[in-house]
């Protein structure tokens, strides 16, 4: 989306952080009484030295602004300071500090901890107080088209937030409602790579589950183009019966349950699938993906949101050793 939230962010401070793998980190250091109007994100991330850093976001859902936010900051990031501890560091990382807010009111409240602190400028003790300031982002201050931007990062964030959440399809049909309503603001797109997201993540996510949480938030045609552009083909088509069976003994048995019929159908919806995306693709390539085993196809059309270039899919194919007989009969 836009970077309406980052547009002030020092550009000395972007040219220090690599962001191209940020990793979620599950833990959340919000105290449970705070819950009801917080919300929060952990990543990992890297410097461009390499060195580790990370990024923590935290989301304001009260309607007016809170003056210790600053306090409950800091308390936040000495918790994830005290994990990283607990896990062997012998240096702890940087941590930038982001406030997402979209309350009624302006955000008036400073960004430095120490003014919460009663110093004078010159008290000789100001050097013995903690200090530092948190990256605002305050939707309020936005008009209607910029917020509906802004607002795309927001509800994939609390998505990927809520992935390992018991429920999660609940979440996630919130999330295709919220999206749906911000279509004109290029939302539907969005909405294609937050359900390839939860596909990836969610390895008992199922195509009834995707229809669930989309049932009544966007309509029927566009239910079944995002099915379809996301890959759902290799869950609905492919895995149907193998996940049935295969949900107590693990998703792969189930896999090698299917049917052979199923993984010839898989490989057609795959070649489908790219050539949508590149164009024809040679016979060459067509004959080596008719060749896969059935998880090959699984992790063929997962991988088929990167490609760019009938090269590299070559390139891909090469690096799978084909599928022996047996494996395409089972």
């Amino acid at each position: 989306p836009d970077d309406v939230c980052f547009q002030n962010v020092k550009r000395e401070i972007v040219a220090t952080l690599d962001v191209s793998e940020p990793k979620l980190v599950k833990d959340s250091f919000i105290d449970e009484a705070l819950r009801e109007h917080r919300s929060d994100l952990l990543f990992r991330i890297r410097r461009q030295t390499g060195e580790p850093a990370l990024a923590y976001i935290l989301f304001e859902h009260k309607s007016s602004p809170d003056e210790m936010v600053a306090w409950q900051l800091l308390r936040y990031l000495i918790r994830i300071w005290e994990m990283l501890l607990r896990e062997g560091v012998k240096q702890l990382p940087p941590i930038f500090p982001i406030v997402f807010y979209h309350g009624a009111e302006r955000w008036k409240v400073d960004d430095s901890f120490s003014n919460l602190v009663e110093l004078a400028e010159n008290d000789p003790l100001k050097v013995y107080t903690p200090e530092f300031r948190y990256y605002l982002c305050d939707l309020s201050a936005y008009d209607e088209q910029q917020i509906k931007g802004a607002a795309l990062l927001v509800i994939g964030l609390r998505l990927m937030r809520a992935v390992y959440a018991r429920n999660f399809i609940e979440i996630l049909g919130e999330t295709i409602e919220s999206l749906y309503k911000l279509r004109n603001a290029g939302a539907m797109a969005y909405l294609q790579t937050i359900l390839r997201y939860a596909v990836a993540t969610r390895k008992d996510l199922t195509p009834d589950g995707l229809r669930q949480a989309m049932s009544g938030k966007i309509i029927q045609p566009e239910v079944e183009e995002v099915m379809s552009t996301t890959g759902n083909i290799w869950l609905e088509q492919g895995l149907q019966r193998g996940i049935q069976q295969g949900l107590q003994q693990g998703l792969q048995q189930g896999i090698q349950q299917v049917q052979a019929e199923d993984r010839r159908e898989l490989a057609t919806r795959s070649i489908r699938l790219l050539q949508r995306k590149l164009g024809n693709l040679d016979e060459y390539i067509q004959f080596r993906i008719n060749s896969l085993s059935f998880s090959q196809l699984g992790d063929l059309i997962e991988a088929t949101f990167d490609f760019t270039s009938e090269a590299e899919v070559t390139a891909w194919l090469n690096e799978r050793p084909a599928a022996s007989s047996e494996t395409l009969n089972n």
